[in-house]
């Protein structure tokens, strides 16, 4: 898994700009899409598979200059979500920042990045 956050955080920096937008969730699947421009393309999916837990905006800014998505291993971070969320053992909790540093997290079992160009 952090593995897949490292490469993420990696690609972001490719960018000047970034939004990211909730592009869909079914079943226990989030897709969420990083485009310089939404209206007209995305430029990759990060992909949530298994979620447990959502707890963010659907739309928002990052900061591409600096690492916007964690594996959370703080044991009191893990603690504190885990206790709000009731959040089941074989889960991985992921912190997000936007660029107003508002903190989100997703916890789900697995997440993968797939770099493609969309158009809509």
């Amino acid at each position: 898994m952090q593995e897949v956050v490292d490469k993420i955080n990696l690609i972001v920096r490719n960018y000047s700009y970034l939004e990211l937008s909730m592009l869909s969730f079914e079943r226990s699947r989030l897709i969420i899409a990083g485009s310089e421009d939404i209206m007209y393309f995305h430029n990759f999916e990060i992909v949530f598979d298994d979620v447990f837990t959502v707890a963010c905006n659907t739309d928002w800014k990052i900061d591409t200059g600096k690492d916007f998505i964690w594996l959370v291993t703080d044991i009191e971070e893990i603690r504190t979500i885990s206790l709000a969320y009731r959040v089941e053992k074989g889960n991985s909790i992921y912190r997000l920042e936007d660029e107003d540093h508002c903190i989100y997290y997703i916890v789900a079992k697995t997440i993968s990045i797939k770099e493609e160009v969309v158009r809509y």
